[in-house]
């Protein structure tokens, strides 16, 4: 069955198909492209203008000129500092070109970590996914960075894989200090105890926080002021019912009004999720590629605040799961991924029109193929021998 699947992924009217499938979907993320340099993508101009605050010595988050308040600590300025240089829009081109390079390199490591040898096919046709996917086209929209700090945090993982763990050490401290959730893969390798990696990683972490406290001249220490002032709202469960909000926490709050219960609940099933994912990496530490997955999986469920474009992250564990499908043999699950993708890659237009019980549980699509997704990585994981 191996074989025969294989020569037909191999022949030329599967090579026509999918070649036809990457062109029309090239043109249309071409256009896509096109609309958002000729307007502003809200979220790159939020912290490109909160560099500019930076470095004119102002209190970058009590600008109320900008599209929403920024939630990231000083640090995360350093990457957006060197597109200050250029005007917004030239900035704004190259970021977007960025982005787009990144879910690339993103999506050929993913492959090249699960296999030898990459197939042009397979390249093309999971390419197109991805740019199909409503995530993708909700984060060059809005001019976010999950592309970025994918490909870093991947970086980080294809040298730890490669044993060169201080350059691993140094991606991973990098994708934290552009996107400082991806803090919670330091417990990926210290579950594996990989010290000098933890080390190098915390050291590049102090670097950026230095660099930025040398280039601040304030009246205020913006650290102190991100503690005390943006993170205590950033915690609040109020209105994250919000239906772009997809993990746990959105999922719980469409259901439940009081705002005790979202946490209390909130915890319990992030415990519960997360308990055989932190159990399988402590257990089977030579699973790297399928832990990791299960890493990138449940910081999306539990994270408070993930939103629909983090989920871009994905992109690896589909990859992941997807060949060991096929390697053994279960193509039931891969069936079962394809429907995860499809649920992770839906977007309702109107959600409004869905608020009411039992309508409301349909806004909650996203979550449903990410839960689906842990499932069938956690089955892989239970599945491996030693």
């Amino acid at each position: 069955m191996k074989k025969v699947l294989k020569k037909v992924l191999n022949s030329n009217w599967i090579t026509f198909g999918v070649v036809i499938i990457f062109i029309a979907t090239a043109i249309l993320t071409g256009v896509s492209i096109y609309k958002i340099v000729r307007s502003d993508a809200p979220d790159f101009g939020v912290l490109w203008s909160a560099s500019r605050d930076l470095l004119a010595s102002k209190n970058l988050y009590i600008n109320k000129l900008l599209y929403t308040g920024v939630g990231y600590p000083p640090n995360t300025l350093l990457f957006y500092l060197p597109f200050t240089i250029v005007s917004y829009h030239i900035a704004q081109e190259i970021f977007i070109f960025l982005t787009v390079a990144s879910l690339i390199i993103s999506t050929y490591l993913s492959l090249a970590l699960v296999s030898k040898k990459v197939s042009s096919n397979t390249f093309l046709l999971i390419t197109a996914m991805v740019f199909l996917s409503f995530p993708t086209k909700y984060t060059l929209g809005m001019g976010q960075n999950n592309a970025i700090s994918l490909l870093l945090i991947l970086l980080s993982l294809y040298f730890f894989v490669n044993k060169k763990e201080s350059v691993s050490g140094v991606f991973l401290g990098l994708s934290i200090a552009l996107k400082t959730i991806f803090g919670f893969f330091i417990f990926y390798y210290f579950l594996k105890f990989k010290w000098r990696l933890l080390a190098i990683s915390l050291f590049v972490i102090a670097i950026s926080v230095l660099l930025v406290t040398a280039i601040s001249h304030t009246q205020i220490n913006l650290y102190e002021y991100y503690i005390t002032e943006v993170i205590p709202p950033l915690l609040n469960f109020e209105g994250r019912e919000i239906y772009y909000n997809q993990g746990i926490v959105g999922f719980v709050s469409r259901l439940v009004d009081d705002l005790t219960s979202r946490k209390s609940i909130n915890g319990i099933l992030s415990l519960i999720l997360v308990s055989p994912v932190l159990f399988f990496n402590y257990l089977k530490k030579e699973k790297i590629l399928l832990g990791f997955s299960a890493f990138i999986i449940s910081l999306l469920l539990i994270d408070t605040l993930s939103w629909q474009h983090h989920f871009i992250w994905l992109i690896f564990p589909f990859i992941v799961l997807g060949s060991e499908s096929i390697k053994s043999r279960k193509y039931g699950l891969l069936l079962l991924i394809l429907t995860s993708y499809l649920l992770v890659g839906w977007n309702f237009k109107n959600p409004l029109l869905y608020l009411q019980f039992p309508k409301v549980l349909l806004l909650s699509n996203t979550f449903y193929g990410t839960i689906l997704l842990l499932f069938i990585n956690l089955y892989f994981l239970a599945k491996q021998k030693k």
